[in-house]
């Protein structure tokens, strides 16, 4: 719990980095106090739910959207980004000490990725996770890697319960959405197309596509291959992908 981080953030990091954190709450605070004329129970539509999360502070959050259904939409957006970021941040940083420390484009690539993800859990009302990957954003910016070492593994604790917490709103959109069929001729081009974005390393495109057959209803054994495709994807395993996706074909034939 929030009891516990602090704890371990107080026994862990030393004082002068504890303070650059601490002013991260306190910009946060004259922000809000700044902006607060448009809060979320000003908001016209009442009839959207922001159910209540530990840890998400839906108020702050509602300072940079109009309405509580994009609020409600950005913090989903957000979820369902939380893998591939994570995903993007561990390889760097296993990049950096793989090295020695030794690979600056694994640490520029780490700074990035922390940056946004400060941004991100920043606007969505994060603020644990948003003021730890600042810290860490500096001291990538210093290349401080001892400083990175000790406050990531507090990082990626918060990350991993945000992640787990957030995971309520994905499971009842899921349960909200009537999904529709797809027909096996747009199946198939779809899946060919996943197979050559896997192919070329195009990252981005194959995982927003995977996202858009996972929309999809499906039947019977189609539907655990593509709960197997989704993570082959995920992994960015090449081969997985294409022997699944052999798999799928050979269910439509």
């Amino acid at each position: 719990d929030s009891e516990c981080l602090e704890k371990m953030i107080w026994d862990m990091l030393p004082k002068e980095l504890l303070e650059k954190c601490d002013s991260l709450h306190a910009d946060f605070s004259k922000e809000s106090a700044g902006m607060m004329g448009e809060t979320l129970e000003n908001h016209s539509d009442t009839n959207v739910e922001l159910p209540e999360i530990d840890g998400l502070d839906w108020k702050h959050a509602g300072l940079f959207f109009a309405n509580k259904r994009d609020v409600l939409d950005a913090v989903i957006d957000y979820a369902k980004s939380l893998e591939r970021e994570k995903r993007i941040i561990m390889e760097a940083y296993d990049g950096i000490f793989d090295s020695g420390g030794n690979s600056r484009a694994e640490l520029d690539t780490y700074r990035i990725h922390v940056h946004s993800m400060k941004s991100a859990s920043a606007m969505t009302g994060n603020l644990t996770l948003s003021a730890l990957a600042k810290c860490l954003e500096s001291m990538a910016k210093q290349e401080d890697l001892e400083g990175i070492r000790r406050l990531h593994v507090i990082f990626e604790n918060e990350l991993n319960c945000v992640q787990e917490k957030l995971s309520v709103l994905l499971t009842k959109q899921d349960s909200d959405q009537e999904k529709e069929d797809i027909s096996s001729e747009s199946l198939v081009s779809m899946l060919d197309l996943l197979n050559m974005h896997m192919e070329e390393l195009d990252v981005d495109s194959a995982d927003n596509l995977m996202q858009v057959l996972s929309g999809y209803a499906y039947d019977g054994k189609t539907a655990e291959y593509m709960v197997l495709l989704k993570d082959a994807v995920e992994n960015l395993d090449i081969e997985e992908t294409a022997a699944i996706v052999e798999k799928i074909k050979g269910q439509l034939v």
